[in-house]
């Protein structure tokens, strides 16, 4: 993967801008269709003490997404057993853990770490940046250069991740009228270490 994206652009506000541009036409417009219907949905079902509502979160992101989660409603039942609303709503970091590590039938335990970012992210997306392998990828190869260096395992440690976020936003944010949302990172990353995007 990393000769891949040898040829990546360093980070700028303009390729951001740029990307974000794009982002609006890739797929004809499937991907920005995808996430306004899953911001719908969570807005619809805000909390998260209701098995069904969560189901239906859990099932169109995991879709939306292609998380991998073969067993949603395992997932879903654990979601409803931590009562996070209140931790979601005040950007707790150390709630992605908890929603992560799921105890499957059979007492084996499961991390959709992934998931879990994605989860939060879609409740609270001010506090809550989103982590996949595009991400990984283009922040691994920017460390040491073009943001501050960092051990790769310190991305799946979510408070740590998001230190390396805010860094970049900040980074990217100066000289802007305004400072770049966590949401528009997510989208510039994820084109940059997508398939096909470079």
């Amino acid at each position: 993967m990393k000769k891949k994206l040898k040829n990546i652009p360093s980070p700028s506000a303009q390729e951001l801008k740029r990307h974000l541009k794009k982002w609006n036409t890739l797929r004809n417009g499937e991907y920005k269709e995808q996430e306004e219907a899953l911001e719908k949905l969570f807005k619809a079902f805000p909390t998260n003490s209701s098995l069904s509502d969560v189901l239906a979160k859990v099932a169109v992101l995991n879709t939306f997404y292609s998380t991998g989660i073969l067993a949603v409603s395992r997932v879903a039942q654990h979601i409803v057993s931590q009562k996070i609303d209140e931790h979601l709503k005040d950007g707790d970091p150390t709630l992605v853990r908890k929603l992560a590590k799921v105890k499957m039938n059979g007492g084996k335990e499961r991390n959709f770490y992934s998931f879990a970012t994605k989860y939060c992210s879609f409740h609270n997306p001010e506090a809550y940046p989103i982590f996949d392998k595009h991400v990984k990828n283009v922040l691994s190869h920017w460390r040491g250069t073009h943001i501050k260096n960092f051990k790769v395992k310190d991305l799946r440690d979510f408070p740590k991740f998001v230190k390396i976020i805010r860094e970049l936003q900040t980074k990217l944010s100066k000289g802007e009228s305004r400072e770049f949302a966590l949401k528009e990172m997510d989208r510039y990353l994820w084109q940059l270490g997508g398939e096909g995007s470079l």
